[in-house]
C-alpha cells in the first residue's frame, strides 16, 4: 500500500535523486502538477513520518485506524520537501499538534 519505489530499479532512483519531473521539457514542468497534488499523499508522511505507517512497519499492536492517505512514497517526500513549500511547516505543526 504505497510502499515506494524498488531500491534496485534505476528509473526510480533518478526519481528520488532528480525528481519525477526530469525527463520533462521547461513548458510540460511548468503545466504538470507535482505528484503530492496528483495522488492521495499522506501529508504526515511528506512532513515527517506518518504515524499509522510508523505503528505498522515496526509490527507493533497499534489501536491506530489504518491511514486513510494511500500514499507514502519516499521519492515523493524528498521531492516535495526540496521544493521548501510554506504547507511543510503547516504540515509538521498539524503532525505535532496530533
Amino acid at each position: 500500500k504505497g510502499g515506494g519505489p524498488d531500491p534496485n530499479d534505476p528509473a526510480a532512483l533518478l526519481d528520488q535523486l532528480m525528481g519525477s519531473t526530469r525527463n520533462l521539457t521547461e513548458t510540460e514542468k511548468a503545466t504538470t502538477r507535482p505528484p503530492w497534488e496528483e495522488q492521495d499523499c499522506c501529508p504526515d508522511f511528506l512532513a515527517a513520518l506518518c504515524p499509522t505507517q510508523l505503528f505498522t512497519l515496526s509490527q507493533k499492536r497499534s489501536e491506530l485506524p489504518p491511514c486513510e492517505h494511500a500514499v507514502h512514497n519516499p521519492s515523493i517526500r524528498a521531492e516535495f520537501q526540496r521544493a521548501k513549500l510554506p504547507i511543510l511547516a503547516t504540515y509538521q505543526h498539524q503532525l505535532l499538534d496530533k
